[in-house]
């Protein structure tokens, strides 16, 4: 087991888990609330985080850790536009369609 700060809200906590025992029944809401908006929207290289966020509720800074995660990788097209306008692969140095492998 590891010593981790829970992305979601800050605290730390000893564990295996990815989110603090606090966070874990909201992470996977959020975590199924994307995988239903995939399910029945799926993604155009025009959809942005911005938008997911609004039509989902997840925050963004949320969402993006979601976007890279392994799960997700395979469903994002790489061309997908951030949050600020960049694709999802410039702005974290990944690349989605690749489970987020880093691209030099």
């Amino acid at each position: 087991m590891d010593f981790r700060k829970c992305p979601r809200c800050g605290s730390f906590y000893h564990s295996d888990c990815e989110v603090c025992q606090n966070c874990k029944t909201n992470e996977n809401l959020d975590v199924q609330k994307l995988r239903n908006y995939f399910e029945e929207n799926g993604v155009g290289m025009d959809t942005t985080v911005q938008e997911i966020s609004v039509q989902t509720g997840i925050n963004s800074r949320n969402l993006n850790r979601y976007l890279i995660s392994e799960e997700f990788a395979g469903k994002v097209n790489q061309g997908m536009i951030g949050t600020y306008g960049d694709t999802i692969g410039e702005t974290y140095g990944t690349d989605i369609i690749n489970n987020g492998e880093n691209i030099d």
